[in-house]
């Protein structure tokens, strides 16, 4: 989330601007999580999806 430009930080009320949250599942669930521990919600707003496509593949070039 800190390496997306449009994306703003934030919890979707249905607004017009794209917005992403991380989680760390395994602190939200009771039983095991099987799968990689942190997950983003995105919720795209009303930017141009080339814009946003590009925000989305320069962030996960920084991933490790």
């Amino acid at each position: 989330c800190d390496a997306l430009r449009l994306f703003r930080l934030g919890y979707s009320w249905a607004g017009p601007v794209s917005l992403c949250v991380p989680y760390d599942v395994p602190t939200l669930r009771q039983r095991p999580w099987p799968h990689a521990p942190r997950l983003v919600r995105l919720a795209v707003g009303l930017e141009d999806v080339d814009d946003l496509r590009a925000d989305l593949a320069q962030a996960l070039r920084v991933l490790p």
